[in-house]
């Protein structure tokens, strides 16, 4: 999510996530432990914190995608082309529109 579009809010990525509040705090404490993201107040609200990506976390970017890519591939790879696209077409309804 946020090599896609750095700078967003928790709850921003939280709903992009399908995760709740308290889980993506979790999840965003023990990345800046890992010194993985940073979080800074909003020149428009200081209320509001953006969540950045540190050159650590953005090194991660292409290993992480691999990983998926391999991971994907290895359980679609007892499917024909035909149930391919089917899977594709029946995930695609589920998610929720935005």
């Amino acid at each position: 999510c946020l090599w896609d579009e750095n700078g967003q809010t928790a709850r921003q990525l939280a709903d992009r996530l399908y995760v709740d509040g308290s889980t993506m705090t979790g999840l965003l404490d023990r990345m800046e432990r890992k010194g993985l993201v940073e979080r800074h107040h909003n020149s428009k609200d200081r209320r509001a914190l953006k969540v950045v990506l540190t050159n650590k976390g953005r090194e991660l970017e292409e290993p992480l995608n691999q990983i998926i890519e391999d991971t994907n591939r290895k359980a679609l790879q007892t499917l024909d082309d035909s149930e391919v696209n089917t899977l594709r077409k029946l995930l695609h309804n589920l998610e929720p529109r935005r």
